[in-house]
């Protein structure tokens, strides 16, 4: 099963998730994308819910 991760972004068009990523040094941001990418691909064993809808990961 498959996920969707959407980023948000202001009525301004900032995102903050993408200047958070982009300012990473490169091994935490691969994994990062790494656990992101199993998140996608619907491997959710990291992921706990926080309320109604809104999940954390959590490594």
């Amino acid at each position: 099963m498959a996920i969707k991760i959407e980023e948000y972004v202001t009525r301004e068009l900032k995102n903050y998730y993408s200047e958070w990523f982009n300012g990473l040094p490169i091994e935490y941001a691969a994994k990062v994308a790494a656990a992101r990418a199993r998140m996608m691909a619907g491997s959710l064993g990291n992921v706990k819910p926080i309320d109604g809808t809104l999940k954390e990961y959590r490594n």
